[in-house]
């Protein structure tokens, strides 16, 4: 089984996160994280995934441009390369994301809405047709 996991870097809950993943621990005999290298979300699950035996594969931001340009859709194109690659193993593939609420400065959406790169990554999960769990902090 591989495990797509997205979240925002503000997270700290990692309980939620451990016990999330334990749940399905003891039915999964070969289970491999996917994570992007971010701070928060991602490395308190890729902690919590080592500590319960999974395979980890980090598949961290390309920021920059081969020319040495910021790529500002970097972010998506991980989002989208950890999806095609989860998908290319042709093992069951299942999403876990954490969901919180924007709170980036100066941001301009002018309603409730989650953290960008995750809504991203869960519209892409979606598309997928990749069944996702959502977790919230502390529970």
């Amino acid at each position: 089984m591989i495990i797509v996991v997205t979240g925002p870097r503000e997270w700290t809950d990692y309980d939620t996160i451990y016990s999330s993943l334990a749940q399905g621990v003891p039915l999964i005999s070969e289970t491999t994280l996917v994570e992007g290298e971010a701070e928060g979300f991602d490395k308190l699950c890729r902690r919590a995934a080592l500590e319960l035996g999974m395979d980890v594969k980090p598949m961290p931001i390309e920021t920059w441009y081969p020319d040495g340009r910021f790529d500002p859709l970097a972010g998506h194109k991980r989002n989208q390369a950890m999806i095609d690659w989860a998908l290319s193993t042709g093992d069951t593939v299942v999403g876990f994301a954490g969901i919180m609420p924007c709170t980036k400065p100066g941001c301009r959406l002018n309603r409730k809405h989650n953290t960008h790169g995750t809504a991203d990554c869960i519209k892409r999960l979606v598309a997928a047709k990749i069944t996702t769990r959502k977790v919230y902090p502390n529970g």
